[in-house]
């Protein structure tokens, strides 16, 4: 049987090792420990690239962290859902990363996409919004939830 797939946005390495938010960085330990046998991780070259601008100190961690994830490309097919997501303002201009990622997630058929960004993706009435939107534009929707639903629901 296919392991389902996990995107994990930059969110979520960041959380890892995010001492200023202990519950959180608890939760995304737990993730990260429960879901390495059951899902296949993705991860896109712009998580990379965002993780990469961190301080030295970090991005250490944050490559040791990921090291063995599979790594999706940034293709043309993606950049034209961002920028439907865009000229829609299904996610406004400024936030163009999540827009990036949640095209990596649509357009790979991902079936988890794994966020802390509640303001512009997890939360409820956005993940309404988008999975309104995507159904409407003939679009896949990956279900967007944040690490709990996981360690908390065994999903």
């Amino acid at each position: 049987m296919k392991r389902e797939t996990i995107y994990i946005d930059t969110s979520i390495p960041s959380a890892y090792f995010d001492l200023r938010e202990p519950e959180k960085m608890a939760i995304t330990r737990q993730f990260w420990k429960d879901v390495g046998q059951r899902y296949k991780l993705c991860l896109s070259n712009i998580t990379i690239a965002e993780l990469e601008a961190d301080e030295e100190e970090k991005r250490i961690k944050y490559r040791e962290l990921i090291k063995n994830i599979s790594v999706l490309e940034i293709s043309s097919g993606i950049n034209k859902i961002v920028e439907i997501y865009l000229k829609s303002k299904i996610i406004p201009v400024k936030f163009r990363i999540d827009a990036i990622h949640m095209a990596v997630a649509v357009f790979y058929r991902i079936d988890y996409f794994v966020t802390w960004n509640c303001r512009h993706l997890a939360g409820a009435h956005k993940r309404k919004q988008i999975r309104e939107f995507n159904l409407r534009q003939g679009l896949f929707f990956p279900e967007i939830i944040i690490p709990t639903e996981i360690v908390e629901e065994g999903l």
